[in-house]
């Protein structure tokens, strides 16, 4: 059970996928909605609002896992995000297999990773679970409606620029010319998003960062090195960015990830 109390101990701008791998059955209840999962689906989990659920099957049989993904890695509009909580994500075929498949791999070679590896594994993760999440919300909702047209592009748009993160000179402008879209109109797309563009790039941007500061395998990297590594141009700008986002400046939240966890 996750209360209120709990949510804001927790990380409200963290989506949770519960995966019913093997051997069970479960139920979860949140936004008013039950979802009765059985083995071979998904459901998603918003970490801003409270929920409870269980899951039930033999011990030596019952696999399941959650995979914690950031609200920014997940783009996702947040009516879509709404109409999947607590909606079964079937596993058994097409990208949902394959998703099912990768992440039984992962865990069962958990321990062959090495702490470098997990920015690589983390954005495999990602482009399978995204557009899964995508056709399942539009395959809910009956024929394609201009909505469901402006996610796809949404979600296109910004597949995009989580790819050309390490380029200084991505911009709203540049995202623009490269889909052959106005200013104005993209702007219109984010705007459903509550974030502006340069906003989300930004928080793409300052999330890699995180990861790379948390990871013992990039400490050969500097501070400097690791902004740089994604588009920021300016190190005195990334450290007032990087502060007002996780309330500590690089040096600390590394010195932190290095004594415990991040």
């Amino acid at each position: 059970m996750r209360t209120p109390r709990l949510v804001g101990r927790g990380d409200p701008d963290v989506h949770q996928i519960l995966c019913l791998l093997h051997g069970g059955t479960g139920s979860l209840e949140q936004a008013g909605r039950t979802a009765r999962l059985r083995a071979g689906e998904l459901v998603v989990v918003d970490g801003s609002l409270p929920c409870r659920g269980w899951l039930q099957g033999p011990p030596e049989l019952l696999r399941a896992l959650v995979v914690h993904v950031p609200r920014a890695l997940l783009p996702l509009p947040p009516g879509a995000v709404r109409e999947l909580l607590a909606r079964p994500v079937a596993l058994d075929r097409g990208l949902g297999g394959a998703l099912s498949h990768w992440l039984t791999d992962v865990c069962a070679r958990a321990d062959e990773f090495a702490p470098a590896d997990l920015s690589a594994l983390a954005s495999v993760t990602v482009d399978l679970l995204v557009p899964l999440l995508g056709r399942s919300h539009r395959a809910g909702g009956g024929p394609e409606s201009a909505e469901d047209r402006r996610g796809a592009l949404r979600r296109q748009i910004q597949d995009h620029i989580r790819r050309h993160l390490a380029d200084p000179e991505l911009s709203p402008a540049s995202v623009a010319r490269a889909h052959s879209i106005s200013l104005r109109y993209l702007y219109q797309l984010f705007r459903e998003q509550e974030v502006t563009v340069a906003g989300w790039i930004r928080q793409c941007r300052l999330e890699r960062c995180r990861r790379d500061l948390a990871d013992p395998g990039q400490s050969f990297r500097t501070i400097h090195a690791i902004a740089a590594r994604w588009g920021f141009t300016s190190g005195a700008h990334f450290s007032r960015a990087f502060h007002t986002a996780y309330g500590l400046p690089p040096s600390e939240y590394r010195d932190l990830a290095r004594t415990g966890p991040a």
